[in-house]
């Protein structure tokens, strides 16, 4: 792979990541007791628009995480785009399942499935992205031939 791509693929992991901990930093705050309210004001949520947000934030995070992980393994094995959107499907219900608990937030299935549908849209668009970009610039990663 040449330098300028590699530098490419180096700086979108970065950026990626940067996202990803954006969105994470966002799912933090709006889970403090005060910080639902905050980002309500801030950003100028109507009632029965939340739903796009969770469209939007989890597809988003989902995206991110398959850019920044893309070409990574964990303990040996690769991180495929699938593993990788079925992870941030459970983290987005594990926050979820967290509103429950979290004073002045409630969980609803809408919210869970809006979200889930994001990180496949957006998510799984990434992850096809990433495999065209990758098969028309020659970069995939090769299988050994079978025996």
């Amino acid at each position: 792979m040449s330098d300028w791509r590699a530098s490419v693929r180096r700086a979108s992991r970065w950026v990626a990541g940067g996202l990803a901990a954006l969105v994470m930093l966002t799912l933090l705050v709006a889970n403090l007791p005060r910080g639902r309210p905050w980002l309500v004001d801030h950003l100028g949520i109507q009632p029965g628009q939340d739903k796009i947000g969770h469209f939007w934030l989890m597809g988003l995070l989902g995206a991110a995480l398959v850019v920044a992980t893309r070409g990574r393994s964990f303990f040996g094995r690769s991180l495929g785009g699938p593993v990788v959107l079925a992870g941030a499907a459970v983290l987005v219900g594990l926050d979820e399942a967290l509103q429950l608990v979290v004073p002045g937030r409630a969980a609803t299935w809408e919210d869970l499935q809006a979200s889930w549908l994001g990180i496949a849209v957006l998510g799984g668009g990434a992850w096809l992205g990433c495999l065209l970009v990758e098969r028309l610039a020659g970069t995939g990663t090769q299988r050994a031939p079978e025996a």
